[in-house]
């Protein structure tokens, strides 16, 4: 029966997008309770395709830790309703506005694995309700309003970024779970949008085989619920809705482009300053920026290292930084100096986590690449 288990999930982990997408793929009017309505709309521009909603979520635990990230969103977007929810509230949603198989999925998800729920709520929230997601550790750079620019927004019906595009390294797979990459910790779309409704059922398909799991670990988090799912469900899409060859239409893509309803960012959109080809968070086609905190991993993950590591970037923050009131401006946002120092010990933990795979040289350079970044963005004499 054990092997039986082990090859089911293996199966499943393995099965082209093409079958987990049509295996039980469930109506969306199957999927929602019908009808839906929130107590009030979520504002929205004249001819607007993807509402003007901000959606958010963390434990309550973890409130305090993004407090200022979180209010960041709410400030620097007065015409976006802003919504957060905590797990009770999450669970609350999913229960008020989907059917009895989400809602069982949902509830059955692992509890010392939060971000099961946590990314599986995303979907949700967003298939429902449409709007902007993005994760608590991120802070806003631009306006939401001004996403689709310079784009007509009653044509823009989901706006993703690319995460990370490995195509030609022989090594991707060591550092993500595809070879080029979606960014799952913020993306937009208008309500019952199809990528959204394909990622929903790909999580409602591969459910049995990885809850039969003996143990669920990082790739399997990946692979269930997280950013391989998700990019899966937007490729897919891309592919054969729209005939996009992903592989050479997306790989180096230096500016945002529409294809049919779905606005594709370069790396720099929500990715700005990291893995190499995105430039930094001032640059105009920044959007979002995501800070990294980690906390989906379990507690145990972390280890004195990262407390060594953590004490080297506020090293590094002292030696290029001897000014304590200053701010930065993006885009006509203004953020505080708290988050920038917040994310600089989130570099402290990137280069532990560098250093726990073993690649002691690339973190150390993660943090001196980020050293300088910080100087010559934030720092302002």
């Amino acid at each position: 029966r054990a092997v039986r288990m082990r090859l089911r999930a293996r199966w499943a982990l393995a099965r082209p997008a093409a079958a987990v997408h049509a295996a039980n793929a469930a109506s969306l009017a199957t999927l929602l309770h019908e009808p839906l309505a929130l107590d009030s709309p979520a504002p929205s521009l004249p001819a607007r395709s993807i509402p003007l909603r901000i959606v958010q979520t963390c434990s309550q635990e973890q409130v305090k830790m993004f407090r200022s990230f979180m209010a960041s969103w709410r400030d620097e977007n007065p015409d976006c309703r802003y919504q957060f929810y905590d797990d009770d509230d999450a669970l609350a949603y999913v229960r008020s506005n989907f059917g009895p198989q989400v809602v069982k999925v949902y509830e059955t998800m692992p509890s010392h694995l939060p971000v099961l729920k946590a990314d599986f709520f995303r979907y949700l929230a967003i298939l429902a309700h449409g709007g902007v997601y993005s994760d608590a550790d991120t802070d806003v750079l631009k306006p939401v309003a001004n996403w689709s620019r310079p784009f007509d927004p009653s044509q823009v019906g989901a706006i993703v970024g690319i995460e990370s595009d490995s195509i030609g390294r022989k090594d991707w797979k060591r550092w993500f779970p595809r070879e080029m990459q979606i960014s799952q910790w913020t993306f937009a779309a208008r309500p019952g949008h199809p990528i959204l409704h394909d990622v929903v059922n790909r999580v409602l398909v591969k459910s049995d085989a990885m809850l039969a799991l003996p143990e669920l670990n990082d790739t399997s988090v990946m692979e269930w619920t997280g950013p391989g799912v998700f990019t899966d469900a937007v490729l897919d899409y891309l592919a054969t809705e729209l005939h996009v060859d992903w592989r050479t239409e997306l790989h180096r893509l230096r500016q945002p482009k529409l294809f049919g309803d779905v606005l594709v960012l370069s790396t720099t959109g929500f990715s700005p300053g990291m893995f190499g080809r995105s430039e930094s968070v001032l640059h105009p086609q920044a959007l979002a920026e995501h800070l990294f905190y980690g906390t989906w991993h379990p507690v145990d993950y972390y280890t004195p290292v990262g407390s060594t590591a953590s004490l080297f970037t506020l090293g590094c923050l002292c030696s290029v930084s001897s000014e304590s009131t200053c701010t930065h401006t993006n885009g006509g946002t203004a953020g505080t100096f708290l988050r920038r120092f917040r994310s600089w010990f989130t570099t402290g933990l990137s280069l532990h986590l560098f250093i726990l795979r073993g690649n002691l040289a690339s973190g150390l350079r993660l943090t001196l690449e980020a050293s300088y970044k910080y100087k010559c963005a934030y720092v302002r004499t």
